[in-house]
């Protein structure tokens, strides 16, 4: 057995549950996400700025959507599975 002083018992005791209740949290946002992300069998489009180069991902039905750098309108350049 190893031997623990009553101040690093209690740091255990202190510690574990809140670790315990981090990792129950972050499981249940990660979960939440994921179901927002694929609600309704939504689909990630990919689009690339002509304006500015840039790259993006939008979830939903695949309409023009604006750059989110320079707010350029653009159109989808394909649907991702």
């Amino acid at each position: 057995m190893i031997p623990l002083s009553p101040r690093a018992l209690l740091l255990v005791l202190l510690f574990a549950p809140l670790a315990a209740i981090a990792l129950a949290a972050a499981w249940y946002y990660a979960r939440r996400v994921l179901a927002q992300r694929t609600a309704g069998g939504a689909e990630a489009n990919f689009y690339r700025c002509r304006a500015c180069g840039h790259v993006y991902l939008d979830y939903g039905a695949p309409a023009p959507r604006a750059c989110g750098k320079c707010g350029f309108v653009n159109e989808s350049i394909r649907g991702l599975s």
